[in-house]
């Protein structure tokens, strides 16, 4: 087996491991590192060709967990009994600007004083225990009692906060931890609500909500004895440049459109009746979305050549929420004298009847409902096709890299056979192990192309092989849904 950093490929190989017995190899020492591995097998007497090289990337989670903010309960409530807590989560983003949940532990701080620093400072901590804390949400169900066991009932106020931690595995034994607190703290109070109407709790969109569309819906909880609710929606948090003032409100919702892309907006809610009005609500806010980012295109890659007339292109989903795209390609780099289809509903395109010997260009956009987004790269690619001595039996047999790839869910297969022979073609999953035989039969000789259809196969790495009489060979596909 041999082993390759990514931060050093063009150096020697670091590692290289001749006397594995089994399937499986640990690695050691290793952290934030990309690695590339391949394996041979051996009887010692024979060796096979290396495997294709795989990538992963060792990440130790060094970094802090995201920045993140309360929800419930809200500030300024006051609580008759415990209630369940909850906020956001962000996670731990790995190196690609994902996210990564790696939470090992939450603490939930509560204090008197909003320095978090007196004697009475309690806390409440969970160890991470299965999936729970890789929900987008996080709540957590306080024991029952806990006001009282932990003396809150004689705070006048209680300030809490969050604490999240992710462990920091450059720590030989594990002690050293990273935390993020919550961007805010929020305040209750221990008793009965007052009398009298209520001020709303909020539901959604969440506060701190971002890449809304242009029509976002806001909820509330209906409170008791209210008859209709009064909304206001702003863009400030003063208030004082209301989009929306309506006193006459009947269901504890209310539809928002035509809203500006790109654009934080404020709301709060009262409830009223005849007789009175509760106080305002707290204050969310939420902002929309921007126009689409740049696509990532997929395939064709960059100076492809290409020995068919008809062409497959496929790309990543632009982001956020994309309706459709614009596909534009021309015969130079400039776009001046381009074709464009800006109907596009999918993230793949055929083009077909391309000029042989010419080089095209091409490139993507996204739209959503905040409008257009800008161009993607521009890529380019050269059509060449056969010549009449490529229409004769090849000289060699040969399995070809399948076309398109990434692909969903059908991608072609293309093999060479120099003469008469059996052929099979299976299938493996990158653990493998054989998932099905693609085809299996006799061929004259000739170029010969499948057309195989993996739509019950989940999004991943899969492996090719084709054996003959005289011939082995694998590539690897990429299923990508």
């Amino acid at each position: 087996t041999q082993f390759k950093h990514k931060l050093a490929w063009n150096e020697s190989m670091p590692d290289a491991r001749g006397d594995v017995q089994d399937t499986i190899f640990s690695l050691k020492d290793y952290e934030n590192f990309g690695i590339y591995f391949r394996a041979v097998a051996t009887d010692l007497i024979d060796t096979s060709d290396f495997s294709p090289w795989f990538w992963f990337y060792l990440d130790n989670h060094n970094d802090p967990p995201s920045p993140f903010h309360l929800i419930a309960p809200l500030n300024n409530s006051v609580l008759p009994k415990e209630v369940p807590f909850s906020w956001t989560n962000g996670g731990d983003p790995d190196p690609f600007n994902k996210q990564n949940y790696t939470i090992s532990k939450i603490e939930i701080m509560f204090d008197s004083i909003p320095s978090f620093n007196s004697p009475g400072l309690r806390l409440y901590a969970k160890e991470r225990s299965g999936l729970e804390f890789e929900k987008d949400t996080i709540t957590v169900n306080l024991p029952s009692n806990f006001f009282q066991a932990e003396k809150l009932d004689t705070y006048d106020k209680v300030y809490w906060k969050v604490r999240m931690y992710d462990f920091d595995w450059h720590s030989a034994d594990g002690s050293n931890v990273l935390y993020t607190e919550s961007t805010e703290s929020y305040t209750f109070s221990i008793g009965n609500p007052p009398s009298g109407l209520q001020a709303p709790a909020l539901k959604t969109p969440p506060d701190h909500a971002f890449d809304l569309p242009l029509q976002v819906r806001l909820e509330w909880e209906a409170v008791p004895g209210a008859t209709k609710y009064i909304i206001q929606v702003a863009r400030d948090a003063q208030f004082t440049q209301l989009l929306m003032d309506n006193p006459n409100v009947v269901q504890p919702n209310f539809d928002l459109k035509d809203l500006e892309p790109q654009t934080t907006y404020y709301w709060r809610i009262k409830s009223r009746n005849e007789n009175e009005q509760s106080d305002w609500s707290v204050v969310w806010k939420f902002s929309t979305m921007a126009t689409p980012e740049p696509v990532v295109l997929l395939t064709p890659t960059p100076n492809s050549v290409i020995s068919t007339d008809t062409v497959h292109f496929v790309w990543h989903a632009g982001f956020p929420l994309a309706e459709r795209y614009a596909f534009e390609y021309a015969t130079e780099p400039g776009f001046t004298q381009a074709f464009v289809d800006s109907s596009v509903q999918d993230t793949v395109y055929f083009l077909t009847g391309l000029e042989a010997g010419r080089t095209y260009y091409w490139r993507v956009k996204a739209f959503n409902q905040a409008g257009w987004g800008p161009f993607s790269e521009a890529r380019d690619f050269t059509i060449e096709l056969m010549d009449i001595d490529d229409q004769l039996p090849p000289k060699a047999y040969n399995l070809l890299q399948n076309y398109p790839n990434p692909f969903n869910p059908s991608t072609h297969i293309s093999f060479w056979l120099p003469t008469k022979d059996k052929v099979k073609i299976e299938l493996f999953n990158a653990y493998g192990q054989k998932l099905k035989t693609l085809f299996y039969g006799e061929k004259a000789a000739g170029r010969y192309e499948l057309t195989i259809n993996l739509s019950n196969l989940p999004s991943g790495i899969y492996f090719y092989k084709m054996r003959t009489s005289k011939f082995q060979k694998t590539r690897k596909l990429i299923l990508l849904k």
